[in-house]
């Protein structure tokens, strides 16, 4: 039984294989897929908790030459299934819980829109009610770009903002997330396996150079005695 059947989790992402082929977080196929296949499965599982119904909206169904067409025709499409708030989320935020989700739809509830902030200006939610949806608007939204929450706030008036998390676009988010002090033991591994080859290839690196500047102090000649 739903909490609130008014409300839909539009989860917006792609096939691991599919994303694995546009987008690479640090290096190797092999290891990009992974990654992507633990974050895919990792925010499904925290959606659920919400207990709200999940529109999962992959690339089969995603429509529009752009990125903006593309999420603005997924929030059309749900809306026509008879919700009243879409709250929108990624895959690529691996501190979103719970708790944000229920508190975005509280945000929908008393209020046009919520916002949950990325440390890139970018977001990693985005809670629209229906008569708060503007279809051209949102398509028209500078998407990857720091910019993008900016311009959400100036579109849309009577917004809630959630708290400010790091979303996961390169292996220096990677590092970020690792370093956080509440982070769980299982994604912290996951991360750190993800990141090992980095670390191994610049912690051998930073030996040789150490070795090198070493050798090179430690070859020379010594002082003349008078």
């Amino acid at each position: 039984m739903k909490i609130n059947s008014k409300i839909a989790i539009l989860y917006f992402t792609l096939n691991p294989g599919y994303e694995t082929k546009l987008k690479s977080i640090q290096h190797g196929a092999r290891k990009n897929l992974g990654l992507l296949k633990f974050l895919n499965k990792y925010t499904f599982n925290i959606l659920k908790q919400a207990g709200f119904d999940i529109i999962v909206w992959d690339e089969t169904r995603q429509k529009g030459g752009s990125f903006g067409a593309k999420f603005s025709h997924a929030f059309r499409s749900v809306f026509d299934m008879g919700y009243k708030h879409i709250i929108a989320v990624g895959n690529d935020c691996l501190s979103l819980n719970k708790n944000d989700i229920l508190d975005a739809s509280e945000a929908l509830e008393a209020g046009n829109a919520v916002f949950g902030p990325a440390g890139d200006g970018g977001v990693y939610l985005l809670g629209l009610r229906k008569e708060a949806f503007d279809e051209l608007g949102l398509e028209n939204i500078p998407w990857r770009t720091a910019s993008v929450l900016t311009a959400l706030l100036t579109d849309y008036a009577n917004y809630r903002l959630l708290n400010e998390k790091t979303d996961i676009d390169s292996y220096r988010d990677i590092l970020v997330i690792v370093g956080a002090q509440d982070i769980a033991f299982k994604i912290r591994a996951v991360l750190l396996d993800f990141l090992n080859f980095f670390i191994h290839r610049y912690a051998v690196i930073s030996l040789r150079f150490k070795s090198v500047t070493n050798f090179a102090f430690s070859s020379r000649p010594p002082p003349v005695c008078l």
